[in-house]
């Protein structure tokens, strides 16, 4: 067989065929995608195109041309239901009468095939009724010219061959519906000439479709793709493959416009309203309000704006998956090209400390170990092997595809050669791309919550310009008159500084977090924390570190020894200590600690390596790598015993079987096999015997000996039993998370009844509202993919819960992009992920996020507080506006001096509030309910009670003082006319309700807590914001140019006591208001308990904050990765 043929056409292809392909292989491969097309309604990483275009190259290169008339007949029967099922989908273009899809008349055709190839297939068709095949072939639609020459043929050799099936099919009118008839009839006179069922061969080369192929034996694929592993591909096949397939890069993400990303901010609701007030303005001649809040909606727009910049920037270092270069056999030559170039077919060479290129099928193995951790987490080197994998399905654990090697993970040591199978955005690497790419921003639930209050808010104002406007017209008032009054309730319902209040203060919670090594990438991700139900863990370098480090050291002679700093690469940091933790230093280890450093550090081919920005760098396999660093730091490196005359003059590499990898060297004329590998194995090797090793501390253990013997003898048969000089034990610790336990021990070590584990192979079977449905839900997640991470946050948030997820590596970030909160590792997380997260953790510390949650519940407690506050403040002023506009009363407030009140009692205070400090029962309460509104019933009587107090005294004050519209005289005897007395009105009033304003900033420091217990100093801020905000108020009413833009005047002495008596009130009214909540709340706790809110799935812990732990190779023990944080 000429496998090195580059395009070769249909009729030659198939000739050898035979000899490699089985029915019960083919069989099988046709069951996997039937099994895909029964799944693709509850799998989103399937499509229907996909699997019809690999059952389309069965049947063109294993079934027609294999000549292969017989399969097994229950597979032929669920392939039939199957392509019938996928028949009719119609195409998503606009319009009343869509058109049958590309899909469903692949589906179709190939149905025909298999009829005219396939018996048992025949023999499956011919037991359905001819009204439920009329249903689904749809022969009227498949006829008429606009279905295309090829469908209107086949669908004449259907007319044509079912009726010879079954006597039900006779009449082959009994397969069209009625009005199709005439249809079908005229096809049939139009291709009379077709009288039997032929298939025109191909024109090009059908190429096999992007896959993995674990389940094909590598002569079959070299044969599928046409190349050799001898020579590669012929120069002359790539453009077409190229063409095909596509350049090996991955899409660039979209990047909007900053033009696109300014106009997304000025279509906000809230936007919108404040720019239609603000034309308003200037229609009716006030350009002064309108001016100031054209300066509101351009603050909000830069606000905005640099948050999605800033976001957007998380798309750009997927360009680092991508691998520059790779070495290939093209036309019998070796050759290094750029990546990019790469295509199916391409035989690429690997060799220790490459990078993959593209996802290949393993065609030659030496030894090949690939760490893969890019992918599953796990730092481990992965045994590749040639060998094909015998499954019932396509969608295998990564970890499990020994026949595999994905793109952009690295060679740890071996050699071997693979063949392309996938590149591109099809690759395991592009497909995760893909996920972050295709993942919408997350809307975190306060924004969600401020949008509906927002919007709440705005159709409070057109109510309230409603009511304004038929109680003018009720008094007969200028129209221009009531629109004026109109726009000053729309300002006052309004909170024009909302936004930049709420940025301010999730600055401020940056900014503490920042100090805790929390380094907050989305600002509005600091409040979500506070709301987070579950947190959703990747074990390997979150709960673990992800590295491998050596602990322990037991030698021949019955002594022990231990690391410190064992997983810090550095070499002077750390060093040799003994049981009792003393320094052992270079000259005080004994002959037994000097040789077995002496092996750890010779039986091996890993380095560490020290980089230009200072970092030190792991190259080869983790644990070689910790034995590198272990002889460091015992100050016994490679370089120190070859300095000293020792040389490596052969290698026997690590192998499965023996377990044991071994070298030789020379010293002063002397041969030594120096040998390392599983403890087991090199006991058997050896006279000594460490007793103190069981195994049982967690640790991974590693042995290692040394032999002197014949030169010839030690190369020929290093396996032999060597007379050991020197045996030690090396216990490596991935933190505290053991990586070797499997779901049953799991399932031993957890309470059934309450916990249960599960693997990704389970997930891949299930939809998101099935796993979402799972009681109880699971809390350990084994062997998981990045689909099946992503398909655990989409469930959790089905089921009603805010989702953080925390990891590390590249296999994390679709899964963190998508939760509500994403938490990335600083140090040890790769750039994608951390462009992806929400949240990075700069000492990759785990208990940081408890103490993120608490800065966040923090946030969203003082978020509400200034709600109350600027609500309360603001409904005063509506309250104030309805009572004098009702009692036909000229307006107290104008549009300038509300805007003016706004911004001067408004923000200030409440940007105080951002830096309240946490109330002591802070993280006692459970997680707040993600779909609760932001003000609870707490929040709405304060609003109510507070704005309605201070409505009232300002009512009051206003009344008494603008008289009846008549002359009035003034303390020294003076008459004053109508409209000082009215200027005069409107300033006490004025003051009366910015005083109080400025007061309630104290009292809203809590919903609960009486003002008198909390004092009025303990937050400073709020002390200098009111300072502050008391300046501008008398400079306003004092300073003359200013007070005559307000139209305001200076008040005597006099009105002071006025405004010190109704404030009196006000805080009388308001601490009566808290007694009540506090009589309420305890009540409320009395009959409800606390965790009320959370699923009763996942049940709720004294926080009701849960956590899921994932471990992508192998599960985690329950009692050390799953448990509730408290």
């Amino acid at each position: 067989m000429a496998v090195g043929a580059p395009l070769l056409s249909p009729s030659q292809e198939v000739v050898s065929l035979r000899a490699i392909d089985g029915k019960a292989s083919i069989e099988h491969l046709v069951s996997i995608h039937v099994q895909d097309l029964f799944d693709i309604a509850t799998n989103p990483d399937i499509t229907a195109a996909e699997v019809l275009a690999g059952l389309r190259y069965l049947m063109v290169y294993r079934i027609r041309g294999g000549k292969m008339p017989s399969l097994d007949a229950d597979v032929m029967k669920r392939l039939a239901d199957a392509l019938l099922l996928n028949m009719g989908h119609r195409d998503n273009d606009k319009g009343l009468f869509k058109r049958l899809s590309v899909v469903a008349n692949e589906a179709f055709c190939l149905f025909v095939e298999f009829l005219e190839e396939v018996e048992e297939f025949r023999l499956a068709v011919a037991a359905k009724s001819a009204a439920d095949v009329r249903h689904h072939l749809r022969l009227d639609k498949r006829v008429k010219s606009n279905a295309g020459k090829e469908v209107q043929q086949m669908a004449v050799h259907a007319v044509r061959l079912l009726p010879t099936l079954s006597p039900q099919f006779a009449d082959w009118k009994d397969l069209v519906v009625r009005d199709g008839i005439d249809d079908v009839e005229k096809a049939l006179r139009e291709f009379a000439d077709l009288a039997v069922p032929t298939l025109a061969p191909s024109k090009e080369r059908l190429f096999p479709p992007p896959d993995l192929y674990f389940e094909r034996t590598i002569k079959k694929v070299i044969y599928m793709f046409k190349t050799n592993l001898d020579s590669g591909l012929s120069s002359d096949a790539i453009p077409a493959l190229r063409e095909h397939y596509g350049k090996n890069d991955l899409p660039e993400p979209p990047k909007p416009s900053i033009l696109k990303m300014i106009f997304a901010q000025l279509t906000d609701f809230m936007v919108i309203i404040l720019i239609i007030a603000a034309i308003v303005e200037f229609i009716i001649g006030e350009p002064d309000p309108g001016i100031v809040l054209l300066v509101v909606v351009v603050l909000n727009v830069v606000i905005g704006f640099s948050q999605e910049f800033q976001a957007n920037k998380a798309l750009e270092a997927l360009a680092s998956l991508t691998v520059p270069k790779a070495r290939v056999l093209r036309d019998g030559k070796t050759e290094e090209i750029n990546a990019v170039e790469l295509v199916p077919g391409d035989v690429v060479i690997l060799e220790e400390g490459d990078a993959v290129p593209a996802d290949l099928r393993i065609a030659e193995s030496a030894q090949l170990e690939v760490i893969e951790a890019i992918l599953t987490g796990e730092p481990i080197g992965i045994l590749k092997s040639p060998d094909a994998i015998r499954s019932s399905t396509r969608r295998m654990p990564l970890g499990d595809c020994k026949g595999n090697a994905f793109m952009a993970t690295m060679v740890a040591r071996g050699r071997g050669k693979g063949i392309v199978v996938r590149t591109g955005a099809r690759t395991e690497v592009g497909k995760i791309s893909s996920a972050i790419t295709a993942t919408p921003a997350v809307i975190t639930p306060i924004q969600r919550k401020l949008a509906k209050l927002g919007k709440i808010l705005v159709v409070l104002s057109f109510v309230l310009c409603a009511l304004v406007v038929v109680i003018g017209l009720a008094w007969k008032r200028e129209v221009v008159q009531m629109i004026k009054v109109g726009i000053s309730l729309a300002v006052s319902v309004i909170p024009e500084g909302l936004v930049a209040v709420v940025t301010v203060t999730m600055a401020l919670g940056v900014r503490r977090m920042a100090q805790q090594a929390a380094i907050v990438r989305k600002l509005p991700s600091v409040e979500t924390l506070g709301s987070v139900t579950v947190i959703c863990s990747d074990k390997t370098g979150t709960l673990t570190e992800g590295k491998m480090g050596a602990q322990e050291l037991w030698t021949a002679d019955q002594h022990g020894y231990a690391f410190t700093e064992s997983t810090v690469l550095d070499p002077n940091v750390g060093q040799l200590t003994d049981r009792q933790g003393n320094h052992v230093a270079p000259e005080m280890q004994s002959p037994m600690v000097q040789l077995a450093m002496m092996v750890t550090a010779l039986c091996n081919n890993a380095a560490v390596v020290k980089q230009d920005d200072g970092s030190w760098k792991a190259v080869g396999d983790s644990t070689e790598v910790a034995m590198v660093v272990a002889s460091q730091k015992a100050q016994r490196s490679k370089q120190h015993f070859e300095a000293h005359g020792w040389a490596r003059i052969g290698e026997n590499a690590f192998d499965s079987d023996r377990k044991v990898m071994s070298v030789v060297y020379t010293h002063e004329g002397n041969g030594f096999v120096l040998a390392k590998g599983a403890p087991e194995a090199v006991l058997q090797r050896c006279v000594g015997v460490v007793e103190h090793y069981d195994g049982a501390t967690g640790l991974r253990g590693s042995g290692a000996a040394i032999d002197q013997g014949e030169m010839m003898n030690a190369i020929s048969d290093a396996s032999a039993a060597m007379a050991s000089k020197g045996l030690r034990v090396l216990g490596f610790r991935r933190a505290r998370v053991s990586g070797d336990v499997d779901t049953a021990t799991i399932e031993c070590e957890c309470n059934p009844a309450e916990n249960r584990a599960i693997r990704g192979a389970e997930l891949d079977l299930l939809s998101d509202e099935q796993i979402a449905s799972l009681s109880p839900f699971p809390n350990v997640f084994a062997r998981v993919s990045p689909d099946n991470k992503l398909k655990i946050v989409k469930a959790l948030q089905k089921m009603g819960h805010s989702a953080a997820m925390t990891g590390d590596g590249v296999n994390d970030a679709p899964a963190i992009k998508a939760a509500d909160v994403g938490v990335a590792m600083g140090i040890g997380g790769t750039e994608i992920t951390k462009q992806a997260a929400d949240i990075v953790l700069a000492n990759d510390n785990f208990t940081t996020i408890v103490v993120a949650v608490e800065e966040g519940r923090r946030v969203f407690d003082n978020i509400q507080k200034f709600i109350i506050y600027l609500l309360s403040c603001n409904s005063s002023e509506i309250g104030l506006m309805l009572l004098t506009s009702a009692c036909n009363l000229d307006l107290p407030l104008t549009t300038m001096v509300i805007l003016f009140a706004n911004i001067i009692a408004d923000v200030p205070p409440a940007m105080a509030m951002g830096v309240e400090l946490p109330e002591v029962d802070i993280m006692e309460r459970p997680p707040r309910d993600p779909s609760a509104a932001v003000l609870d019933f707490n929040a709405v009587i304060s609003i109510l009670t507070q704005g309605l107090s201070m409505t009232l005294i300002s009512f009051t004050t206003y009344i008494l003082e603008v008289g009846d519209a008549r002359a009035a005289v003034d303390d020294h005897g003076h008459e004053t006319s109508v409209p000082e007395q009215l200027t005069m009105a409107r300033t006490e009033t004025f003051l009366v309700l910015t005083l109080m304003q400025l007061f309630q900033g104290f009292i809203s420091r809590s919903t609960t807590h009486s003002l008198f217990k909390i004092g009025l100093i303990g937050n400073r801020a709020m002390v200098y914001a009111v300072l502050i905000s008391l300046t501008c108020l008398l400079i306003g009413v004092y300073v003359p140019p200013v007070a005559k833009w307000l139209e305001l005047e200076g008040p005597d002495g006099f009105v002071w006591l006025k405004v010190l008596a109704g404030l009196a009130v006000h805080i009388t009214i308001t601490e009566c208001m808290k007694l009540f909540l506090r009589w309420h709340d305890r009540r409320q706790l009395d009959k409800h308990g606390v965790g009320a809110h959370l699923h009763p799935q996942l049940g709720a812990s004294a926080t009701g904050m849960n956590l899921l732990a994932q471990d992508e190779e192998t599960a985690a023990r329950r009692d050390d990765a799953a448990g509730t944080i408290v």
